[in-house]
């Protein structure tokens, strides 16, 4: 059984980290959107519809990772927490340093570097 928990817990941890990943590539999109909207009012060619409707998006989305962030919370176990939180610390640290554009390589270093083996 303690194996079973084990592989529940890296799962738990698996989806942490992907979650984190997720609203980072929020954030990029969002920075891309507004690089867009810079770019098309500068060349007079604003589509404030189709703009606003992606926004709408986005921000639905940013609900549903909302939503999946207390869902994480909810079923993660204290020793879930007590095993991976230092790596799980360690790695929202590591992506908190990446800023739009985001360079995904070193995205993906710091992915492999925290998950573990």
């Amino acid at each position: 059984m303690a194996g079973a928990a084990g592989d529940d817990g890296r799962a738990w941890l698996d989806v942490a980290f992907q979650h984190r990943v997720q609203r980072l590539v929020l954030a990029d999109v969002r920075a891309e959107l507004a690089d867009l909207r810079t770019w098309a009012d500068r060349e007079d060619i604003a589509d404030e519809e189709r703009t606003a409707a992606v926004e709408s998006r986005l921000d639905d989305l940013e609900s549903r990772l909302a939503a999946a962030d207390d869902r994480l919370d909810d079923v993660a176990r204290p020793e879930w927490r007590e095993r991976f939180g230092d790596r799980l610390s360690a790695f929202e640290a590591a992506l908190d340093g990446f800023e739009p554009p985001v360079d995904w390589a070193d995205v993906q270093a710091a992915v492999d570097e925290h998950r573990p083996g």
